[in-house]
């Protein structure tokens, strides 16, 4: 069974004009321009106009046939008119809520559009161009910096030219023993300064080369002791110990930070040693970024079980390691970017 609300006063030939209207009129609402919302409800004020003060051919006839109102002609007009009345009023509400629209659409959101783009990270940058080369350097740690931080810095070089381009060195990051392909340095005539502490580990240059191809970019995260306090200078450029001829030279790019010597209190790390194990006492930022250093020398000879790269800490605890022989030494060094970098020694 099928169920039609449509009332016997819309098949009428003064209302097939108007219904169209007003369902164009709820269809296309914000679409409608200022000129079109005026002629529209015109045309509705006028066609209400005459459905209050002109009666249909039906009630002519029934008036006809009857000289005494008869309540329901009287209630299906009023039913008609109510109709009508709630059709006007929601067609003009729909017809000023599209004017709204419209013009309030024209117009941007001055929080959305002014919106600096969404970082990872708030540390400066710098950039340079030269013969079909950009070298880009971010220090990825924000500040302020101080002395025996921690630096994170990303260093990239990408090749907009069509030849392949080859690098000294490898591309991954500097440890103890420099040979990265890019590289960050420091800087700077300000006291005091700061010494990385010293691990037992000996360096043996490989010669590596890394090539980039055209359209490729090169990144190398680095972690970089703050050294130097005052007016520091970072520089970027090609491996450590390599001739500096390029086709950069001259053109690396650099930054100019301000590093405190006096180490803030918030981000104090400590290390105590209790027997075998090295107990980690560190801020909660820290924590989840702990990086450590060690180098272990059993009796005559160099154990290689030690590490000369930053090796992420999954705990607050540091372990001796495990030696073949008698203990003569050990060495550690632990840090977090953006926190001091501590370090220890247990002798036998």
């Amino acid at each position: 069974m099928s169920y039609n609300d449509v009332i016997p006063e819309e098949n009428e030939e003064q209302y097939k004009q108007l219904i169209p209207l007003l369902r164009r009129g709820f269809r296309k609402s914000v679409a409608l321009s200022s000129s079109e919302s005026t002629q529209i409800i015109d045309q509705v004020r006028e066609r209400l106009q005459q459905a209050n003060y002109q009666p249909s051919q039906r009630e002519k006839t029934l008036g006809q046939m009857t000289s005494m109102p008869t309540t329901s002609a009287h209630g299906r007009r009023r039913s008609v008119q109510h109709f009508l009345n709630i059709l006007a009023a929601v067609l003009v509400v729909s017809i000023l809520i599209s004017t709204s629209l419209i013009l309030f659409r024209s117009r941007p959101n001055p929080l959305t559009s002014a919106a600096p783009p969404v970082t990872t990270s708030t540390g400066p940058t710098a950039r340079s161009q030269a013969n079909g080369l950009e070298a880009t350097m971010h220090i990825v740690t924000p500040g302020p910096y101080f002395l025996s931080e921690l630096l994170l810095v990303d260093v990239s070089l990408t090749n907009h030219t069509k030849a392949l381009i080859t690098l000294n060195g490898t591309n991954r990051a500097d440890s103890l023993c420099p040979d990265a392909a890019l590289t960050a340095q420091m800087t700077g005539k300000g006291a005091p300064t700061y010494v990385f502490p010293s691990l037992n580990f000996a360096c043996v240059q490989p010669g590596r080369r890394t090539q980039l191809a055209s359209g490729q970019t090169l990144t190398i995260r680095q972690y970089l002791p703050m050294a130097r306090s005052g007016e520091v200078m970072l520089t970027m450029g090609p491996a450590t110990g390599y001739p500096s001829s390029g086709p950069l030279t001259g053109h690396w790019p650099s930054l100019r930070v301000h590093v405190d010597s006096r180490l803030p209190s918030d981000r104090m790390i400590s290390l105590h040693a209790q027997g075998p194990q090295v107990i980690i006492q560190a801020p909660k930022a820290a924590r989840p970024h702990l990086l450590y250093m060690e180098s272990i020398s059993c009796n005559n000879y160099h154990d290689q079980s030690g590490t000369n790269d930053w090796t992420p800490l999954t705990t607050t605890v540091l372990s001796r390691p495990a030696c073949s022989t008698a203990y003569n030494r050990w060495d550690y060094v632990v840090s977090a970017p953006g926190f001091p970098i501590v370090s220890g020694k247990q002798l036998p």
